[in-house]
């Protein structure tokens, strides 16, 4: 007892940890009910400038002898312009014959690189001096089909030089698979993602299906409707997360083997997380046992409002079962079931206490997700403006932000 009381302040933590353990990784769905994002043309112009320059590809025409003496064409810059009346992904972009040179200007740095045609913006930077000299301006186009995204040149112009050799129209420059997405975790086995993009006049929608391993890949998702939570005022991310994706991945992260978190000076592990939604708003439940003392206690986290606030902490010990025991045993499971139970139930009052009313989103604080892309190490780092619970399930608008590392040298990405 007295052991428990001294370990206890360690848990001061530990549901709140847990009621947004969800919101500390990526979004994605379960089955036929797909998660869904919007993700606004600014914070994909953010993540695009991260992992570039990027070497072209070579040509798929015949061997070029001279080829080898030339530098490499090379993707410096590239901005997102919307969707064409086919829905097909625009993007203006700049190639140069090899990388950029520290300090130089960007060409597209403004939203008229978008709104003018290629053939204006080319006479508009031949007019300007200097920094458009070795580079060419170009058109690409993304499309999607089940499970690939393909990036093409449609048209490129060289305002104050000769012609980039090897841009030809119409080129395919990365087929990029958009199923078998494998996010590594904890819990050993990869969560497996397919990611279905759908381009809109100022954002990209998204929606992401989660498999089980060794499955086979999932029909797309049907209907183009991206998240639900508008994209207002500093936010650039929106998403909407079905309850039933979240308890399966709740499942698959702590259904048979725990999720570790670290709570002051202990690490607690957490096991069996659901989530339930009511009118009222969201409830997380499960078992967590710090590993200081051993003790396992179950928990319920709820939390409601239109944006979402902690309203209570419930904890209860595990008891054990005194039947059939000896006299003086049953005594001592007793006791040791009484202080099981004063401590736990005191510990969800106390928890209570000093979190109800606080809002979930600044408890959780600022999320960081790390993805490989080619050589590259993109880091996305942001804040959730608001979290809600609605008819569709969790729903969130964030400000994120993206930056990039490059993991080897002379590579392409």
């Amino acid at each position: 007892m007295r052991r428990a009381l001294a370990h206890a302040a360690a848990w001061e933590t530990m549901a709140i940890a847990a009621s947004v353990a969800l919101l500390s990784g990526p979004v994605f769905a379960a089955g036929g009910e797909p998660a869904r994002l919007r993700v606004a043309g600014p914070l994909v112009d953010d993540v695009v400038r991260s992992l570039l320059p990027a070497m072209l590809p070579g040509p798929t025409a015949g061997p070029d002898m001279n080829a080898a003496a030339r530098p490499a064409a090379m993707l410096t810059e590239m901005k997102y312009c919307g969707a064409t009346d086919k829905g097909a992904g625009r993007f203006r972009a700049v190639i140069r014959q090899g990388a950029l040179d520290s300090g130089a200007p960007f060409l597209l740095a403004t939203r008229e690189a978008c709104r003018a045609s290629l053939a204006d913006l080319a006479k508009q930077l031949a007019r300007e001096p200097g920094p458009a000299y070795g580079a060419a301006i170009a058109d690409l186009e993304a499309t999607w089909k089940p499970w690939e995204l393909r990036l093409a040149l449609l048209r490129s112009i060289a305002p104050k030089s000769e012609p980039i050799p090897d841009l030809d129209n119409r080129r395919n420059l990365w087929t990029i698979s958009t199923s078998d997405l494998r996010l590594a975790t904890d819990a050993g086995e990869p969560i497996i993602l397919h990611a279905a993009p759908w381009f809109a006049t100022a954002a990209i929608e998204i929606a992401v299906v989660l498999s089980e391993p060794g499955s086979a890949t999932p029909p797309p998702p049907s209907g183009r409707g991206g998240a639900h939570a508008a994209l207002v005022g500093e936010a650039n991310l929106a998403a909407d997360v079905p309850i039933s994706f979240a308890n399966q991945v709740l499942r698959r992260l702590t259904w048979t083997q725990p999720l570790a978190i670290s709570v002051d000076r202990d690490v607690v592990d957490l096991e069996r997380l659901t989530m339930t939604q009511d009118r009222s708003g969201l409830t997380i439940r499960g078992n967590a046992t710090p590993r200081l003392i051993r003790e396992t206690m179950r928990f319920a986290v709820a939390m409601n409002g239109e944006d979402l606030r902690l309203a209570s902490v419930l904890t209860q010990g595990q008891m054990e079962n005194c039947a059939g025991q000896g006299a003086f045993a049953t005594v001592a499971c007793n006791l040791r079931n009484s202080a099981r139970e004063g401590v736990t139930g005191a510990l969800g009052g106390a928890l209570t206490q000093r979190y109800q009313g606080q809002l979930v989103r600044e408890l959780s604080g600022q999320r960081e997700l790390g993805f490989n892309v080619g050589v590259r190490r993109l880091q996305v780092r942001g804040d959730l403006l608001r979290l809600s619970s609605g008819p569709g399930g969790l729903s969130a608008v964030a400000r994120f932000g993206a930056e990039g590392t490059r993991q080897e040298s002379d590579s392409a990405m």
